[in-house]
C-alpha cells in the first residue's frame, strides 16, 4: 500500500477486442484492488462490431466503480481517450489499452511518480511485437514529433497518467481523434507549462488481432493530423 490515499480513473478504449477484453478489465480491477485505491475503470467501447459489447456487459455492468460507455460509432482511438477523460472523476487519468493491461508494479510506479509532476509519461525501450516497418514508422514519428514541436521525451503515444486538473484549470482540449491525439496532449501541456515524469513501462507482445497502428490508413491519419496542428493551432499560438 502508499502512504496517501491514490485517487486514479483508468480508462481503457475498446475496438473489436472479445479475445482479452474481458481478461484484461478483470486484471486491471484486480491490480487495482490489491493496490487498495481510490479507483473507477471507465471501458470506452468505440463501436465495437464484435461480441465486445455484450462481453462487457455481461461481466461487468452491475459493477459500481465500473463504467461501461458503449459508442454507436468507431471515431477512433483519440476520440474514445478524449470522451473516457471527459467522463474521469478521480484525481488523476491513467489511459491504458486493451492488450498491455496494469500489473501492479506498473501501478506502483505510476502511483509513486503521480506527486512529482502534472503528466506522467511512459516510454519504452523497444517495441514488442512490432514489425520492422513499424519500428520504421515510430522512429520517424518520434523524430518529426520532436524536431518540429520541440519536446524531448523518450514515448509520445504509449501509456500516459494525467492530473485531472490540467484538462480542467489549463482547458486542455485536443483536436485530433487518431493515435497522435497522444501526442498533441503533451505538446498542448508543455505550452501550458505543465510539468512531466518519464517512467519506464514494458510493453507486451500482442497476441491476437491487428494492432491499429500497423494499418496504412492510421499511418496516414496521423500524419495528417499533426501536419494540421502544426501550421494550424500551434503556429498561431
Amino acid at each position: 500500500m502508499l502512504n496517501y490515499q491514490f485517487s486514479v480513473s483508468v480508462v481503457t478504449p475498446i475496438y473489436n477486442e472479445e479475445e482479452i477484453v474481458v481478461q484484461a478489465i478483470q486484471q486491471n480491477l484486480e491490480v487495482l484492488n490489491q493496490l487498495q485505491c481510490n479507483y473507477e475503470v471507465i471501458v470506452v467501447n468505440d463501436g465495437s462490431t464484435d461480441k465486445s459489447h455484450e462481453l462487457l456487459d455481461q461481466h461487468f455492468a452491475t459493477i459500481s466503480n465500473v463504467k461501461i460507455i458503449h459508442r454507436a460509432k468507431n471515431e477512433g482511438f483519440g476520440c474514445a481517450i478524449i470522451y473516457g477523460i471527459q467522463k474521469a472523476n478521480k484525481d488523476y487519468i491513467l489511459c491504458i489499452p486493451s492488450d498491455n493491461p496494469l500489473s501492479l508494479s506498473m501501478l506502483k510506479n505510476f502511483a509513486t511518480a503521480a506527486k512529482k509532476a502534472d503528466i506522467i509519461v511512459g516510454y519504452r525501450n523497444g517495441r514488442n511485437g512490432y514489425t520492422p516497418m513499424m519500428r520504421l514508422n515510430a522512429k520517424v514519428f518520434h523524430g518529426v514529433v520532436t524536431t518540429l514541436f520541440n519536446i524531448h521525451l523518450r514515448d509520445f503515444n504509449w501509456i500516459h497518467m494525467y492530473s485531472r486538473k490540467i484538462f480542467a484549470e489549463h482547458k486542455i482540449k485536443v483536436q485530433s481523434t487518431g493515435i497522435f491525439m497522444l501526442a498533441e496532449i503533451l505538446i498542448r501541456a508543455k505550452k501550458e507549462g505543465c510539468t512531466f515524469q518519464e517512467i519506464f513501462v514494458e510493453q507486451t507482445a500482442r497476441t491476437t488481432g491487428v494492432a491499429t497502428a500497423s494499418k496504412i490508413s492510421t499511418m496516414l491519419k496521423t500524419m495528417k493530423e499533426l501536419l494540421v496542428f502544426y501550421f494550424g493551432d500551434y503556429r498561431k499560438n
